[in-house]
């Protein structure tokens, strides 16, 4: 063998090592094969609750798939986040089907109620918010049963079996519980139905940090849907006449026609294409995906690093975003499904980039496109799963306000919602002197606009980039974007990104809102060269996420909040 022929030999063994070292290195997704040759994948989990993600790998493990370990992980956040999401409330997801091409949003919000009025409320505000006239018709349920229905692989029992052991056995209350519980103990305490599971009889106080918690009766109904099926709830069972029975009981105005009335609904998600030819997937009305969509289109084309001038386009971005908030809501009329498609549309964004001022900021709502009033939303908790074969699913779920109503359905266990809080109500103006939307008013079976934004991004071989939430309210919106943002365009891990000291601008109050650990100088310059008010907050949203970054999966929540996370090998 000649002297270049050995060369050539020596390259080859370098480069084939190379490749191998690359491989372990970079974590290659669907490249290992078993010894039976099934291909072994990377999944994730990351959520809110703090057992849920190790409680959602035991699903996949005994062979479900994505819809399964979704259903599973979304009743545990329920039992282990009460004072966020549970069977009381409603989700909003998009899940992804890598093998079949699918991708899909599935709208299980709650709605109003068939004798809802647009003016139940004027009288009484609180009442949106406290007691049976603030709960709103749930779509937890029906929404996981239609999922598990499509596409999942397990018996609907199997998958429900691990939560109703985690209600009879008792959860570890988690830090951000602990939190609540005591934030909330005064009320929590003075009403009897909420006092039963949330005081601890040793103490007579609210449960501490690592106390074991326990859910006697929602183990009950959980059992009784799992051996008959969405109908005990919807279809005229037992559970759903007990549970409208509380709410009539509290004063609400549900009636067992509006659980039979129920409708999930499934719809195509709205995109943009993004850096590297990704496109970014997330939901439409009444979600706000729509939003991040439009702050995404309007900065499409600007090179944006972690500076002054790319804050305060961001800022602007935001802004603007918001303005159109107020214009779209729950009634799905043409001028609302034209503004909806015109905040998707890369063209409309191009357009709105002049408004973007790099130089100083506007305090004048007009100015942004301002139509209507605003409304609060609060709340949630969010899941992001990525399966080994490269399916997915972000879903974010929610009873609105902490702890929902403020009571609890001592028949069945259900904490229900106060979803009615997310519709306008006419005649009251804000403190812009801006009127409510009527497109956003409580009209029966509509779904009120929601700030729940879960997002999906996917690279341009269709392999999952990024699964991503936030809980929060308004702030969900744009913690997502920010995060998004930082991770893919300014390419920092996810960790990083969420750790990231963030902004928040929803135009009403005209006020930036800044993580108290941001860049003193920044702000500085933000407020007294741009003209933005600002005011600092010590956190700002919850976000929940799984990215693949360089083929390494990471599963990451905030830290601000608490969670859980897992990272493991799987079949397919």
């Amino acid at each position: 063998m000649n002297f270049q022929s050995r060369i050539i030999k020596l390259f080859i063994i370098l480069f084939g090592v190379l490749i191998v070292v690359a491989a372990i290195a970079g974590g290659v997704l669907y490249a290992i094969y078993s010894k039976d040759g099934d291909k072994i994948g990377i999944g994730a989990i990351a959520s809110n609750g703090v057992e849920c993600a190790e409680m959602g790998k035991k699903m996949f493990e005994r062979g479900g798939n994505v819809a399964d370990v979704a259903v599973t992980t979304m009743l545990c956040e329920g039992i282990s986040s009460p004072q966020s999401c549970g069977i009381g409330g409603g989700f909003i997801a998009v899940i992804y089907l890598k093998s079949q091409g699918i991708i899909q949003t599935i709208n299980a919000r709650e709605r109003a109620p068939r004798n809802s009025t647009v003016d139940m409320y004027v009288a009484e505000p609180k009442e949106s918010t406290h007691g049976g006239k603030a709960v709103a018709v749930p779509g937890d349920l029906k929404g996981m049963w239609e999922m598990h229905q499509k596409y999942g692989l397990l018996k609907w029992k199997e998958v429900l079996e691990p939560v109703i052991d985690m209600c009879k056995n008792g959860h570890t209350v988690g830090p951000f519980l602990e939190e609540m519980l005591t934030a909330y103990e005064d009320e929590l305490l003075a009403e009897p139905s909420l006092r039963e599971i949330f005081m601890n009889p040793a103490t007579n106080r609210t449960w501490k940090l690592n106390d074991k918690m326990k859910r006697p009766k929602l183990a009950e109904t959980l059992e009784i849907i799992a051996n008959e099926g969405i109908d005990a709830m919807y279809g005229g069972g037992k559970i759903g006449k007990k549970f409208v029975a509380d709410v009539q009981k509290y004063g609400g105005i549900m009636i067992e026609k509006d659980l039979k009335d129920y409708r999930v609904e499934w719809s195509d998600p709205v995109s943009t294409t993004i850096t590297n030819n990704s496109t970014v997937y997330t939901s439409p009305l009444p979600s706000s995906g729509s939003m991040l969509i439009l702050m995404l289109n309007i900065l499409r084309n600007d090179k944006l690093e972690p500076n002054l001038v790319s804050y305060q386009r961001m800022i602007e971005s935001m802004k603007l975003s918001f303005a159109h908030r107020t214009m779209i809501g729950a009634e799905a009329n043409e001028e609302v499904l034209a503004i909806a498609k015109n905040m998707v549309s890369k063209s409309y964004g191009d357009a709105l980039r002049r408004f973007v001022n790099d130089n100083k900021t506007s305090t004048d709502v007009k100015y942004y496109g301002v139509k209507h009033a605003d409304v609060d939303d609060r709340g949630t908790a969010h899941i992001s799963i990525l399966a080994p074969n490269g399916d997915a699913i972000a879903v974010t779920n929610t009873i609105n306000d902490i702890f929902g109503a403020m009571w609890r359905s001592q028949s069945t266990g259900i904490i229900p919602n106060d979803e009615m809080d997310d519709f306008s109500v006419p005649g009251k103006a804000n403190a812009d002197g801006v009127l409510p939307s009527p497109n956003n008013f409580a009209i029966p079976g509509n779904n009120p606009i929601s700030s729940m934004t879960p997002t999906i991004v996917l690279d341009r071989n269709g392999d999952v980039r990024l699964l991503i939430g936030a809980a929060g309210g308004r702030r969900i919106i744009t913690s997502t974007f920010y995060t998004l943002y930082r991770n893919i365009f300014f390419n920092e891990t996810l960790e990083d990104a969420m750790a990231a000291p963030r902004i928040h601008h929803q135009l009403t109050p005209m006020e930036l809102v800044y993580s108290s650990h941001f860049d003193a100088d920044i702000i500085k310059s933000l407020n007294e060269t741009m003209g933005h008010k600002v005011r600092a907050t010590p956190r700002i949203a919850n976000v929940v996420g799984v990215s693949v970054e360089n083929g390494n999966v990471k599963a990451s929540y905030d830290p601000f909040r608490g969670g859980s996370t897992v990272i493991f090998e799987g079949k397919y």
